[in-house]
C-alpha cells in the first residue's frame, strides 16, 4: 500500500482487495505478505498498539474476503439465468416428501453469534456485491469502482456514468457539462495510472482471520452467514422466474446449502421421471 496516501474512514473493505479481473471481469485477490508498521513508541505501548492493529487488520481482511464473495455472486452464472416454464413447472409441482437442506436464518445467526459480527460479515458481502454491480454499470476495473463507489456516495449514480463516459471519449474536463463531478472522476482514474500506488498485501489463510476477528467459531459463521445470503438470493431469483413463493421458500435452501453444485443436485430431484 501507498503510505502516503490517505484512507477514508467510512471504507468498509475495498481497501484491501489486491483484487485483479480475469477474462470474464470477475475479481480475484491477490495475496502476499502484509507491509509493516513502524511505530515510534516505546514496547509496552507498541505491544498494545500492535494488538490492536492486528485486530483491525484481521477485520477489515474478513470483510474484503466476504466483499469478494458478494462481488462473485453477482456474476454468478446461475443466477443470471431464466429458467425454461417447463422447469418452473417441475420445480413448482416436485414431491415435497424430503426435507429441504437446513440454512440458518438471520435471527438465528444472530442469536448464536451476536448482532455485531453478524452485521460485520454482511456489511462486507453487501459492500462487495454494490461494487461489483458499479464496475459493471459504469464499465471500469473493479477497484476504481472501489474507490468511486466510497468517495462519490454523495452524487447520483447517473451522473457518475455521464462522467466517466465523457472521460473516456475526451480526457478534457474543462468541455464536460457538469466540470465539478467530472473533476472527482478524474482525479480516481488519475491515481490508478500509477504503477502498484494501490496494492494491498494480505497474508496468511482467510481461516485464521476469520479466528482472530470473529472468535473460534468463525470459520463457522462465515459459512453460515455465506449459505444465508445464496439462499436469500436464490429464493429472489425463483421467484423472479415465475417459480410460486411456497416451491421458491423450499428450494432456495438447496442452493444455500450447495452452492455451485446445486446445479448438479437439484436437477435430479426435479426430473419429471421423479
Amino acid at each position: 500500500m501507498n503510505k502516503e496516501r490517505r484512507i477514508p474512514k467510512s471504507r468498509k473493505a475495498h481497501h484491501l482487495w489486491a483484487a485483479e479481473s480475469d477474462d470474464s471481469g470477475a475479481p480475484r485477490v491477490r495475496r502476499s505478505k502484509q507491509e509493516p508498521e513502524d511505530f515510534d513508541v516505546d514496547q509496552q505501548r507498541q505491544a498494545r498498539t500492535a494488538s490492536k492493529l492486528s485486530r483491525k487488520i484481521a477485520g477489515e481482511t474478513c470483510a474484503a474476503y466476504l466483499g469478494l464473495f458478494g462481488a462473485d455472486l453477482v456474476d454468478d452464472p446461475t443466477l443470471n439465468s431464466d429458467i425454461p416454464n417447463g422447469v418452473v413447472r417441475q420445480f413448482n409441482a416436485a414431491s415435497r416428501t424430503e426435507s429441504a437442506p437446513r440454512v440458518h436464518t438471520w435471527d438465528e445467526l444472530r442469536e448464536a453469534f451476536t448482532h455485531e459480527v453478524v452485521q460485520h460479515a454482511r456489511g462486507g458481502i453487501a459492500n462487495g456485491m454494490q461494487v461489483r454491480m458499479a464496475s459493471k454499470y459504469l464499465d471500469v476495473p473493479f477497484m476504481i469502482a472501489a474507490d468511486i463507489v466510497d468517495r462519490m456516495q454523495d452524487v447520483p449514480k447517473e451522473a457518475v456514468k455521464k462522467s466517466v463516459d465523457f472521460l473516456k471519449a475526451n480526457g478534457k474536463v474543462a468541455t464536460s457539462a457538469d466540470p465539478s463531478i467530472t473533476s472527482r472522476v478524474a482525479r480516481i482514474l488519475a491515481e490508478y495510472k500509477e504503477p502498484g500506488s494501490h496494492r494491498i498485501a494480505v497474508d496468511g489463510v482467510a481461516d485464521s482471520y476469520w479466528t482472530a476477528y470473529y472468535g473460534p467459531f468463525g470459520t463457522e459463521l462465515v459459512r453460515e452467514v455465506q449459505k444465508r445470503v445464496r439462499a436469500d438470493l436464490a429464493g429472489a431469483w425463483l421467484r423472479k422466474n415465475g417459480v410460486d413463493a411456497a416451491a421458491a421458500e423450499y428450494w432456495k435452501n438447496y442452493y444455500g446449502e450447495y452452492g455451485e453444485r446445486w446445479v448438479t443436485v437439484v436437477p435430479k430431484k426435479i426430473s419429471p421421471s421423479k
